[in-house]
């Protein structure tokens, strides 16, 4: 299993995260994180709280566009409005996505390719330089949260905009992508993890003859056909509950997530509470 660093939000998490790419970090790589545990009594609904916690409806996604566009158009310049994304998801940050056999079936591996988020519409320099800002002439920051904006930019405009300040808006948008990365690397390095990928690899070797370590690797494996190794992939994740495990798992770490940042939860509840009162009156505007 690999843990999956992605954009969130589009072009924000460019902004906030200072990365231009989506990358996979390979589990091999990975360093243990010092001090983040499971949780002895993990809460089973912990993966649904995250989600529910750092998903924004359509209203407030759109509230935000909306802002942007507001603030670029007051200074002469175009912002196409995106689409709203889909629900937020923790379990996408890990690798591999999950795959049933049904999908397997009918897609192969295609059924885990698509990514509509890092698909962006075009935009122009003039407009991509007043939405960042110059950071010359001030940013925000807040203590504890990766990555910070530019100050002057319609991007912190639309964050005062919807989330009642700048730096709420850097701490939901930032603390989303950033705060749960060490607990899921830790995910990625735990016991249950590396025995589930042996008996997957197992299974492979035994009921369909393909000696492959990882589901990982069998996505990207070129020897043989990729439609038939993905419903293979797909058969031997069922056999060893390949996804009930790792849910098992990803609860586990997110309960502790839960119980390590309460403080900084507080801080992002009340944020997504302001973004979601503020939405209505700026579409409305």
């Amino acid at each position: 299993m690999k843990f999956r660093a992605t954009f969130f939000a589009g072009a924000l998490a460019l902004v906030l995260s200072g990365c231009g790419t989506s990358h996979v970090i390979d589990k091999e790589a990975e360093q243990p994180e010092i001090g983040i545990t499971a949780a002895a009594q993990p809460d089973s609904q912990a993966v649904e709280k995250i989600n529910t916690l750092f998903g924004m409806t359509p209203v407030v996604q759109q509230a935000k566009e909306a802002a942007i566009a507001q603030c670029l158009q007051a200074q002469g310049l175009a912002w196409e409005i995106r689409p709203s994304s889909g629900s937020y998801d923790i379990r996408s940050d890990l690798s591999p996505k999950p795959l049933s056999v049904e999908e397997a079936q009918e897609h192969g591996y295609q059924a885990l390719s698509a990514n509509p988020e890092q698909t962006l519409p075009d935009i122009d320099d003039a407009a991509w330089a007043a939405y960042m800002g110059n950071s010359d002439k001030g940013s925000v920051s807040v203590e504890g949260i990766s990555g910070s904006i530019a100050a002057d930019g319609c991007l912190a405009q639309s964050y005062e905009a919807v989330f009642g300040s700048a730096e709420a808006g850097v701490l939901f948008e930032s603390g989303i992508s950033n705060l749960p990365l060490p607990y899921l690397n830790a995910a990625t390095q735990d016991s249950r993890i590396t025995e589930l990928d042996k008996q997957w690899s197992t299974c492979m070797k035994n009921q369909h003859n393909v000696d492959i370590a990882t589901p990982d690797l069998a996505s990207i494996d070129t020897s043989m056909d990729s439609h038939q190794l993905a419903i293979y992939d797909a058969q031997c994740r069922q056999t060893v509950k390949y996804e009930e495990v790792t849910t098992d798992v990803l609860n586990a770490y997110m309960t502790t997530f839960l119980a390590d940042q309460e403080g900084i939860i507080d801080q992002l509840t009340r944020a997504k509470q302001t973004a979601e009162k503020n939405a209505p009156a700026i579409l409305n505007s």
